[in-house]
């Protein structure tokens, strides 16, 4: 009992630490390295702590979530493609996403990662796209998904996406997040192996973290004009459409699916006190009080 109650009382200090760090300082240090490992930390506790009752029986872990070296070069190429739509429409869906929150007096606060060395482009890769890719997906396309798709794979995939943008506790960033997780999320699905959605996710945020390296960070300036609209519509088309296709070619025989079994136990209630914190950041940043 006492080491129940030691990760519950770590889950609910490392959330509002990590949150802290950045609404009271948001530059590099408190952004990309503090309130990330905090994260990263309570995520690892609270994954492990979830799984123990499969730790205790002997199941490998390793093979309930398909974290396999053993990927096909197809494979491979569908998730560099599919990375490559989901790059090419980031600015438009993310500049979308502020104007709609705009509507609702939403100010996007100015973003304090600025990699402005090589040695802060190290430590971002590892804080931003290595730790992320692993953590982030272990725990939301492995664990939480398995336990949602007793409910249907359709309301799996928007539900764990909602789960998702809202865990980053940025409006800005809401629209994309959602993406991103249903398509990580529908490669876990179609091709049941959980390592393809990890290399996906590295690679969007490695690009990002390169991109802003390369830009030296800050907030592009964003024109919603008519052309842009319609770019945006056609683009967010097609794309869904490749992305679609990308990853009907991805078959295999392993349902990622727990069966009916309880949704909500002991162990796993930590996901929802995270979740429900982060929720509770995103409308404070929506509604600007935390700036």
């Amino acid at each position: 009992m006492r080491k129940i109650t030691a990760v519950y009382a770590f889950v609910i200090v490392s959330v509002f630490v990590g949150s802290f760090a950045i609404l009271l300082g948001r530059n590099f240090w408190t952004e990309v390295v503090i309130s990330r490992l905090i994260i990263f930390a309570l995520f690892f506790a609270i994954f492990v702590f979830a799984n123990r009752s499969d730790s205790i029986r002997g199941k490998n872990l390793f093979d309930k979530y398909a974290i396999s070296p053993k990927i096909r070069s197809k494979e491979i190429m569908t998730v560099i493609l599919l990375s490559c739509v989901l790059l090419t429409s980031y600015l438009l869906v993310q500049g979308a996403a502020v104007k709609f929150f705009e509507l609702f007096g939403y100010n996007q606060p100015e973003s304090g990662i600025v990699i402005n060395s090589v040695w802060k482009y190290l430590i971002a890769i590892v804080t931003l796209a290595v730790l992320p890719a692993i953590m982030e997906e272990l725990n939301f396309r492995g664990y939480i998904l398995q336990k949602m798709m007793q409910f249907g794979r359709v309301k799996a995939i928007i539900a764990i996406s909602v789960l998702f943008s809202l865990y980053h506790m940025s409006p800005a960033q809401t629209v994309f997040q959602f993406v991103l997780g249903a398509a990580c999320a529908m490669i876990v699905i179609y091709s049941g192996k959980l390592v393809l959605a990890m290399f996906l996710h590295f690679v969007n945020n490695f690009t990002l973290v390169t991109y802003t390296f390369l830009t030296g960070g800050g907030e592009q300036p964003f024109s919603w004009t008519a052309p842009v609209i319609v770019s945006a519509i056609i683009l967010v088309v097609l794309g869904s459409f490749i992305a679609w296709k990308l990853v009907g070619t991805l078959k295999t025989d392993k349902k990622w699916n727990e069966g009916k079994k309880k949704f909500v136990t002991f162990e796993n209630v930590g996901y929802f006190i995270c979740i429900l914190l982060a929720g509770a950041i995103w409308i404070t940043m929506l509604l600007n009080l935390g700036t």
